[in-house]
């Protein structure tokens, strides 16, 4: 075996075992935690207002010492900035 085929070989092997479904985890950690339900009406309801662009409804999603990343260098907002349009 040269090393071509060596790391096909390797590479095939990664996304096998990558490819293989877990189902059964998935089933054993949403018996595992009762508030699933309650983080994903926490999402839709983030998207659903971040989709009609509603800052007062997102913001309702947020705690009150939140922290917000945006896209550029220096683009961060926490605390009560918002009040002080911030955010």
């Amino acid at each position: 075996m040269n090393r071509r085929n060596a790391i096909i070989a390797g590479m095939a092997g990664m996304t096998a075992a990558v490819a293989v479904p877990r189902t059964a985890d998935a089933q054993a950690s949403l018996a595992a935690n009762p508030e699933l339900e309650q983080i994903r009406a926490l999402l839709r309801a983030h998207d659903e207002a971040f989709t009609n662009h509603d800052l007062n409804g997102i913001m309702a999603c947020l705690t009150e010492k939140a922290a917000i990343m945006g896209s550029g260098p220096g683009e961060i907002w926490s605390g009560a900035g918002r009040d002080q349009g911030g955010l």
